[in-house]
């Protein structure tokens, strides 16, 4: 069993993740603040791509999804100042989970354990947000509806 500092296979795999991911969302203009990665789209509305692990788990077994939205900090305050950082206030455009840029569309969590092809998961992974995710974002704009319709 780990000791109490040490990272579990979760932590350490998204860390590798990220590294894995550095060169790819640099050049797409994304930057890094936790375990999230997102770029300036328009004055104070962002782009995100953010890595969510399970708090359910253990050191040798673990979960993770991707979470994709496009924020707009502008409705909160349209005179507050340009970030410098990502913003926790603010309103969703959209907010997808990456599954939908997978074939079946539904909410997608990888499990991780010992036996996991970290390298073959992260070329996954990266593949999946050049080739779906960053394309979409820019995919966005007044002739799309959004994703929450009203019940009423």
């Amino acid at each position: 069993m780990p000791g109490r500092d040490a990272k579990g296979v979760g932590a350490q795999f998204l860390d590798s993740l990220q590294e894995h991911l550095a060169t790819l969302m640099k050049t797409n203009g994304f930057k890094k603040s936790g375990r999230c990665y997102f770029r300036v789209h328009e004055k104070r509305r962002y782009d995100v791509i953010e890595f969510r692990g399970s708090i359910y788990g253990s050191a040798e077994r673990s979960r993770f999804t991707c979470e994709v939205y496009q924020h707009d900090a502008r409705k909160d305050d349209p005179h507050a100042r340009q970030w410098k950082r990502f913003p926790t206030t603010g309103s969703n455009v959209f907010s997808r989970n990456i599954g939908d840029f997978m074939p079946g569309g539904r909410q997608h969590w990888w499990d991780l354990d010992g036996a996991t092809d970290i390298q073959t998961l992260s070329n996954e992974i990266e593949r999946l947000i050049k080739e779906q995710v960053i394309p979409y974002f820019g995919s966005w704009g007044p002739t799309k509806k959004p994703f929450i319709v009203p019940a009423w």
